[in-house]
């Protein structure tokens, strides 16, 4: 009998552990995602729809990011960045711009493709150019598809973007 108590006290204890930490990733999320409401969409249908006024920051968790480089960004110091956000109860993905800069213009996109290598389509991508401080979301796509976000510096060649998943 003890044998069983003690295991139950370990299972309660581990499932605990796993819904803090659950909360804790949840509650990273938001703050650059932005607040949260009840999600009102899922897969397809949160397609081109911001994701704070959807409802799908609550349990967003990070998938990738990276710096932005450029003309424009210090060597030392603050750097903007780009990170693309998950909801698994939207089961939607979008791009977020950050930036502490004045002087920061960058064009921000988020790109899907259907999955396995798929061409793209003529609207498969949601593209916003930022200008100085800024905190932007683009646009959500459908988590079943292949995913990647890319900034590029106003006035320079080439882009710096996320790996696709």
């Amino acid at each position: 009998m003890r044998h069983r108590d003690i295991t139950m006290v370990a299972a309660a204890a581990a499932v605990t552990a796993i819904m803090v930490g659950a909360a804790g990733a949840a509650a990273a999320g938001p703050d650059r995602a932005g607040s949260s409401a009840a999600a009102t969409c899922y897969d397809i249908t949160c397609r081109g729809k911001d994701p704070v006024a959807q409802g799908c920051t609550a349990d967003a968790y990070q998938v990738a990011g990276f710096p932005v480089t450029g003309s424009t960004v210090p060597a030392d110091g603050p750097r903007p960045d780009v990170t693309l956000w998950y909801s698994p109860i939207c089961k939607a993905a979008w791009g977020n711009y950050h930036s502490d800069l004045d002087d920061e213009t960058r064009t921000v996109s988020v790109y899907w493709l259907p999955q396995y290598g798929a061409l793209p389509g003529p609207n498969d991508a949601y593209t916003r150019t930022t200008n100085g401080q800024t905190d932007y979301n683009l646009p959500m796509v459908p988590w079943n598809n292949s995913i990647s976000v890319c900034a590029q510096p106003s006035g320079e060649t080439g882009s710096v973007c996320s790996g696709w998943r």
